[in-house]
């Protein structure tokens, strides 16, 4: 039988516990100060742009959101479409948080697309945390801008 020598504490692993402890709670106050409205953009979604048959189809994986918790905002003047929401940090009283690998706060991405596509034909889904957005090309333009809804599935 094979014995290994006892480790001890030593006064650098208290240190870098401690260490790993408050930036626990730094990132915990930080995540809850990110939900106000007026604090910058703090993640992004992953997400995936593709074109077939004449549709740009755009995919964002956002789990836990409802349809109502994201916005799709389209701009033809500036051939924009953009995403954004907010993932709020609720810390509960008397919890501590030991890991957190998840992101709280707002996110926003913005994509160009072309002028010729068919603004009053954009839709987009919700279903599983995966929002897709289908925005058919056609010969026109519009310039205007417009919010667009989200049909949950």
């Amino acid at each position: 039988m094979t014995k290994f020598p006892q480790t001890s504490t030593t006064k650098r692993d208290e240190e870098q516990v401690d260490i790993n402890r408050s930036t626990r709670q730094d990132r915990a106050e930080q995540a809850a100060a990110y939900s106000h409205p007026m604090l910058p953009v703090v993640w992004k979604p992953r997400i995936e742009m593709i074109e077939i048959e004449g549709e740009i189809i755009i995919r964002a994986e956002v789990p836990g959101f409802k349809k109502d918790e994201i916005r799709v905002d389209v701009n033809a003047r500036m051939s924009t479409l953009t995403i954004s929401g907010e993932r709020p940090f609720a810390q509960k009283s008397g919890e501590t948080v030991h890991v957190m690998e998840r992101e709280y706060g707002l996110f926003r991405r913005q994509f160009s697309i072309p002028k010729d596509v068919d603004y009053d034909g954009i839709t987009a889904n919700l279903h599983n945390g995966l929002l897709e957005i289908l925005v058919p090309k056609s010969d026109e333009t519009h310039p205007r801008v417009f919010k667009v809804d989200i049909e949950e599935l």
